[in-house]
């Protein structure tokens, strides 16, 4: 995550506030136990979570991790201020001399950013759109403008953004060949949505893994998104198959339960129809 905050600061690329948010999102908050305290040194895409002994330095390199992210969700850039990643903040920075706030809230279908300036002043507003949602609008103070909006700020702007995100399949294969011959394989798949990778704990209670049947060519047809299952404010997927109750996902770092030895299943085995 520093590597990813610095190599953005010194090039301006958006794929490293991508990198970064992924490992803050699903690896950093998939180490951290519900108690604030323990910390995982290894987190397993499939496999437990060990808590690490209390003397290990994981407890203060997460604590700093998480303290690190806040330093990346809004920056300066030359032209003004520049929104990284889509999570409710609220900071300040000084633009042509005027002590600019800015704050960011949850709003219908998406996000609300306002600005508290000591005078109206002009500056860049950059928004970086994740590359996981798709159809996405902004809007200044009900009317569509871009990415990027110049302009003289004051307190009565309102900046709406509206994302929209669905389950995805993402799909492994991994392959043995002896002589240009396939000789082993294995299929594998993963769920994500948004920016969060999805996972279950004990599949019926008990089992570590299974073989499941999933469409090859629509994929995502047997997934459906659950809000009355939500957890923390976040949708449970449900994976859907006939002659059974659907297998329900959460986003990693809840799946199985936030506490050591939960178990956690990220990659299923497929058997493509």
């Amino acid at each position: 995550m520093d590597i990813c905050r610095e190599l953005y600061v010194q090039s301006g690329d958006p794929k490293y506030i991508e990198a970064f948010e992924q490992s803050l999102r699903n690896a950093l908050l998939g180490a951290m136990d519900a108690n604030g305290a323990d910390w995982s040194y290894f987190t397993f895409p499939n496999g437990r979570r060990n808590s690490t002994y209390y003397w290990a330095c994981c407890k203060s390199s997460g604590a700093m991790a998480l303290e690190r992210s806040a330093e990346i969700s809004l920056t300066l850039t030359k032209d003004g201020l520049s929104v990284n990643i889509l999570e409710p903040f609220a900071g300040s920075a000084v633009i042509n001399g005027v002590n600019v706030g800015v704050s960011l809230s949850a709003a219908e279908e998406g996000f609300e950013l306002s600005f508290d300036p000591d005078e109206p002043t002009d500056f860049e507003l950059a928004i970086l759109i994740p590359s996981w949602s798709g159809n996405c609008e902004v809007n200044v103070n009900g009317a569509k403008t871009a990415l990027k909006e110049t302009r003289k700020w004051s307190k009565d702007d309102r900046v709406t953004i509206k994302l929209e995100a669905t389950p995805r399949v993402i799909i492994h294969t991994a392959t043995l060949d002896h002589h240009a011959q396939e000789i082993v394989r294995s299929d594998y798949a993963a769920i994500s949505l948004g920016p969060y990778l999805y996972a279950c704990g004990l599949i019926d209670g008990y089992k570590k893994q299974e073989t499941f049947r999933m469409p090859k060519l629509f994929p995502e047809s047997c997934l459906s998104v659950s809000e009355e299952k939500a957890e923390d404010g976040l949708p449970a997927i449900l994976y859907n198959q006939p002659a059974r109750d659907p297998v329900i996902f959460r986003p990693y770092f809840q799946a199985g339960g936030r506490h050591d030895t939960a178990w956690r299943t990220t990659w299923l085995g497929m058997a493509w129809q």
